[in-house]
């Protein structure tokens, strides 16, 4: 994938299960990595994702920390290994 974006979320938005994605990161292809961990060090959300870029700009938008985003639901996107 030539015009691919790299995402590493701390943590997702735990009250609708999504993840903000910065707007003028995005590109075509975009890969998403949720980094965060429960207390006993167990990766909640352990997978690799991908949304493409079409599918980002389907999706509500909104602020967060002064930085524009699309808000991605975890469930929607494709797993990669």
């Amino acid at each position: 994938m030539s015009d691919t974006a790299n995402f590493v979320i701390k943590e997702p938005i735990w009250k609708d299960r999504s993840v903000g994605l910065a707007v003028r990161d995005v590109k075509e292809h975009n890969l998403v990595r949720i980094a965060y961990k429960e207390k006993s060090g167990k990766q909640t959300y352990p997978y690799l994702y991908y949304v493409s870029g079409e599918t980002l700009k389907k999706k509500p938008t909104g602020n967060s920390g002064g930085t524009l985003v699309y808000f991605m639901p975890i469930a929607e996107m494709q797993i990669r290994l």
